[in-house]
C-alpha cells in the first residue's frame, strides 16, 4: 500500500495543473497539490494562471457556439489580393 504524499515538488504540482481532467484528480493528490500551493506563491499564482487561461478558453468557446462565424463571411477581392501579394513578398 502506497503512503500519501503530501510534498510535492513544484515540477509535480504545475504538471498536475496543466492536466486536462484535474477535477476527476484523486483525493489525496488534490490534497498534496492544495497543501502545496498553500505555502508556495509561484505556484499560486501559476494556478491562477492556469484558471484564468481556462476560464478564457471555456468563455470563447462558448462564444463560438452562441454566435459562429458565418461559412459564406469572405475578404473583398481587392483585400484578399493585398494579403495574398504581402504574404507572396514576405516569403522571397
Amino acid at each position: 500500500m502506497s503512503r500519501l504524499k503530501l510534498i510535492l515538488t513544484c515540477k509535480q504540482v504545475s504538471r498536475t495543473l496543466l492536466e486536462e481532467h484535474y477535477r476527476q484528480l484523486s483525493w489525496h493528490r488534490k490534497l498534496a497539490v492544495r497543501f502545496h500551493l498553500s505555502w508556495c506563491w509561484i505556484c499560486g499564482k501559476f494556478n491562477q494562471q492556469v484558471i484564468d487561461m481556462q476560464n478564457g478558453i471555456d468563455q470563447y468557446i462558448d462564444h463560438e457556439l452562441e454566435d459562429p462565424v458565418p461559412s459564406n463571411m469572405q475578404l473583398p477581392d481587392d483585400t484578399r489580393e493585398r494579403v495574398l501579394k504581402a504574404m507572396r513578398d514576405n516569403q522571397q
